[in-house]
């Protein structure tokens, strides 16, 4: 997470300053508040935000564990 952070840090100042005044929260809880926040200033539709982090976090681990071997 820190290193997504550090990469959007010239566009999404903001984002690094939350996150590094959170410290040690963990980083589900961190992308959670961040997509509310993302919510409630109208920048985002988002309905379920932790569904919305758990997602979130999931593409950064890699590909999709639905992926079909072979496929």
């Amino acid at each position: 997470m820190r290193g997504f952070v550090i990469a959007e840090l010239p566009r999404i100042p903001e984002l690094a300053k939350a996150h590094f005044a959170q410290g040690k929260l963990s980083y589900f809880e961190f992308v959670r508040i961040c997509l509310l926040a993302e919510r409630d200033a109208g920048a985002a539709n988002i309905v379920d935000p932790e569904m919305a982090a758990t997602q979130f976090l999931g593409v950064r681990r890699g590909p999709p564990l639905t992926r079909r071997p072979g496929s």
